[in-house]
């Protein structure tokens, strides 16, 4: 289910445009046959600069930003590779955060070729302080290689929407 959700994202991914104006992004939930995001990003797109996704009363959410840090350096067929000669995705160390509360997460950083640089993923179950925060106060940063996505105030109803389309 992982690397499904992992690969789901990278397709989706792929159709974001590589350059959007700030004035674009809104915080947007969208529901498609069986899935649920809620989006940081531009108009129509299920990306942007940090977006949420679910398999629909999966128990499950994964996260995914943006970061400048390129980790891929050579394209061989249809795969990239880091300086040490490993393919992606590369293991990576995420921190989430909503207010006062933190948990530090496993995920993969991935090469964003549009933008020469890499995005993050990392799945975690429902429940916890973060997403209890989050859902009250529309805050939440996640952070990878030292670099946070830092984005307005999602709207309550909307965490909140896309919350209970994911609760088991």
């Amino acid at each position: 289910m992982k690397a499904l959700t992992v690969l789901a994202a990278l397709a989706v991914f792929s159709a974001v445009p590589a350059a959007h104006a700030q004035d674009d992004l809104q915080w947007r939930f969208r529901t498609s046959p069986g899935h649920s995001h809620l989006v940081y990003g531009p108009d129509g797109s299920d990306v942007g600069d940090l977006w949420f996704r679910c398999r629909d009363a999966s128990g499950r959410i994964s996260v995914a930003f943006n970061v400048e840090q390129r980790l891929g350096v050579e394209l061989r067929g249809t795969t990239w590779y880091d300086e040490a000669g490993r393919p992606a995705p590369w293991p990576v160390r995420v921190t989430v955060a909503s207010g006062e509360h933190r948990a530090a997460l496993s995920g993969q950083a991935h090469h964003d070729e549009a933008r020469q640089a890499s995005f993050v993923t990392a799945d975690f179950p429902m429940g916890g302080p973060v997403l209890r925060n989050f859902t009250r106060s529309g805050r939440f940063e996640a952070s990878a290689f030292g670099e946070t996505a830092y984005t307005p105030v999602a709207p309550p109803e909307l965490v909140a929407r896309f919350i209970e389309a994911c609760e088991p």
